[in-house]
């Protein structure tokens, strides 16, 4: 099941993040080395347009093969939310709603957000995950807002709607 669910999780996650002339992107990701431990954990992103790029981070609860599947469930449910041009709230309600038509969903915790490359701004929903954090260059790193309970908790469950100026040089931690 480890081997399984290893090649599992590595083939579901992109290879390479989209490029643009005017943003940085890159992940760090090591899945757990004991058998019992292959998870749910993902990152993505996507460009939705010429100048705006989707991120999403996100954990499911469990460990093994289902939260593999979980996390590509969850993952492919805010991808085709995202193309429909929703915002990021909605984008994780939708998903959130998706994801809980099976009788047998996970919990995950998520962000979801949008890149405006532009407007050098960052319009995001989180649905229980560990703030995201700016590091504005030559300024002092904090938290962004968050909030939001996890997906697959509530169908009905409202996402909050958040938006962070990027400024110039800073760094963006999801």
């Amino acid at each position: 099941e480890h081997r399984v669910a290893t090649a599992l999780q590595q083939a579901m996650l992109p290879a390479r993040l989209p490029s643009h002339s005017r943003i940085e992107l890159s992940y760090a990701y090591r899945p757990a080395e004991r058998e019992s431990r292959v998870g749910g954990d993902w990152y993505d992103a996507f460009a939705i347009s010429s100048e705006h790029l989707a991120l999403s981070i996100g954990d499911v609860a469990g460990h093994g093969l289902e939260a593999s599947v979980a996390m590509n469930e969850a993952r492919q449910a805010l991808r085709l939310s995202a193309l429909e041009g929703l915002s990021p709230a909605e984008t994780l309600r939708r998903a959130n709603a998706a994801l809980m038509i099976n009788d047998d969903h996970p919990m995950i915790t998520a962000i979801y957000g949008i890149v405006d490359v532009a407007r050098a701004t960052f319009r995001y929903s989180c649905a229980g995950h560990p703030h995201p954090a700016l590091a504005p260059f030559a300024e002092k790193a904090h938290y962004l807002e968050g909030g939001g309970i996890p997906m697959g908790v509530d169908r009905d469950a409202l996402f909050p709607a958040r938006e962070a100026c990027l400024p110039p040089y800073s760094t963006l931690l999801l």
